[in-house]
C-alpha cells in the first residue's frame, strides 16, 4: 500500500472498528414498534437521534417525546411501554435471560405520562422490574399500569394484573386492585392508601396515551 493511502485508510479502519465495538458493547433494550409525532433518543455524551418505527433502544438511552406524540417501545422481554406528549424516559438497565430465569429492568420516568405492561420480566421472582420516579420507585409484579409524573409528584393507576407497589424513604404501599390509584407528592411524603378511580378518570388517563 502506498504510504499516502496508508495514512488515510488505517485511521478509517480503526474508526470503523471502534464504532462497531461500541455498538456491540451497547445492550439493546427494545425496539420502537409504533410512533406518532416526533421523538428522539440519546445516550450520555452522544448526539440525539430521531426515532422511527424499527429504531433500536439501548440501555443508557434517554427518550424524549414532543407535543402530540406517542411512542411505543417493545422491550426485549415483550414488555410494552407507551409514552405520551412531552415525556422523558431513561433506560438505566434492561437485561433478560429467559433460560436462566434472570432479568433486571430499571427505568426512570423523569416527566410526562406512560402506560406499560411488564411482560415476562415482571413474572420473575423478586419482581426485578422497577420504574423510578422523583417521588417514589414503582415495583411491578406481572401487570399493566398507567402513570403520570409532574414535578416531584406522581399518580399511578393499576389497570390489570397482580399489582404494583410504590416505595420511597417515607414508606411503601401496595396497589392490588384494578382501577385503584395512588398519588405521592414528594420523595419525603408517606405513600397514602390507594383510592378507586371513577370511570371518567380512567378514560381521561388512558386518553393521554391513546393513539
Amino acid at each position: 500500500m502506498f504510504p499516502i493511502l496508508r495514512a488515510f485508510v488505517i485511521p478509517i479502519i480503526l474508526a470503523v472498528t471502534v464504532y462497531a465495538g461500541a455498538c456491540e458493547a451497547a445492550d439493546r433494550a427494545g425496539t420502537v414498534t409504533r410512533i406518532k409525532g416526533e421523538a428522539r433518543a440519546a445516550s450520555a455524551g452522544a448526539p440525539s437521534r430521531p426515532l422511527a418505527e424499527g429504531a433500536e433502544i439501548f440501555a443508557g438511552d434517554e427518550v424524549k417525546t414532543g407535543t402530540a406524540t406517542r411512542v411505543e417501545i417493545t422491550m426485549i422481554n415483550d414488555a410494552k411501554l407507551t409514552l405520551g406528549d412531552n415525556s422523558r424516559l431513561v433506560i438505566d438497565a434492561y437485561v433478560f435471560q429467559p433460560g436462566a430465569k434472570k432479568g433486571n429492568g430499571a427505568l426512570r420516568v423523569v416527566k410526562g405520562v406512560f402506560r406499560a405492561t411488564s411482560g415476562k420480566i415482571g413474572k420473575l421472582e423478586g419482581a426485578p422490574f422497577r420504574v423510578g420516579m422523583p417521588a417514589a420507585t414503582l415495583g411491578i409484579r406481572g401487570t399493566e399500569f398507567w402513570g403520570e409524573v409532574k414535578g416531584e409528584g406522581l399518580l399511578v393507576a393499576l389497570l390489570d394484573g397482580k399489582g404494583v407497589f410504590l416505595e420511597n424513604r417515607a414508606g411503601r404501599v401496595d396497589v392490588t386492585r384494578k382501577g385503584y390509584a395512588i398519588t405521592i407528592a414528594s420523595p419525603d411524603a408517606k405513600p397514602p392508601a390507594p383510592f378507586k378511580l371513577t370511570d371518567d378518570q380512567v378514560k381521561a388517563a388512558l386518553a393521554t396515551v391513546a393513539w
